[in-house]
């Protein structure tokens, strides 16, 4: 009997494993998984709510299946619309600290706001005040720490990051 129940966790296990790219050519895509949290079954790591931008490699609202949270045809579009909406919160709208920019990303109405700028701040050793530039270093820190803070889990790798930056 204990044969069975280990052989049922292993197919169990193997069932939710995400389907991963076979070839360097095919997209990384979690759309519609489930067992996955919601931003990665979205292929939308950051959990953008839908809006009228169109980010590169969006599913139109109209096909969008989540009705709330943007969807994205593969995980690197999502991570690259994360990473383009911190730039633009930096040089378009000025907000240039942690604090400013998740008070907007993550308000307080949705979100326990402060718990979620000193987990961030405690993961990148970035101070909640300091005045960020929207370098390729930072940008990995915080797009990769908020991913994990938005999934409950580890959402993107350094070369996922890199990959989606090369997009902008």
């Amino acid at each position: 009997m204990k044969n069975i129940y280990r052989a049922l966790g292993v197919i169990a296990a193997i069932m939710l494993i995400p389907r991963r790219a076979t070839n360097p050519s095919e997209e990384l895509s979690f759309l519609g998984q489930q067992g996955l949290p919601r931003g990665i079954r979205n292929n939308n790591p950051g959990n953008i709510r839908i809006t009228d931008t169109r980010w590169q490699g969006k599913i139109p609202n109209a096909q969008n299946r989540d009705g709330a949270f943007e969807q994205f045809q593969s995980y690197k579009w999502g991570i690259g619309a994360m990473t383009k909406l911190l730039i633009n919160y930096m040089n378009v709208r000025g907000l240039r600290t942690l604090t400013e920019i998740l008070n907007t990303y993550a308000p307080k109405s949705e979100n326990n706001t402060n718990a979620y700028i000193q987990t961030i701040s405690n993961e990148t050793g970035i101070h909640p005040n300091t005045r960020l530039t929207p370098s390729y270093q930072t940008m990995q820190k915080l797009v990769i720490s908020m991913a994990r803070v938005e999934n409950g889990r580890d959402s993107i790798t350094a070369e996922q990051f890199r990959q989606a930056w090369q997009l902008l």
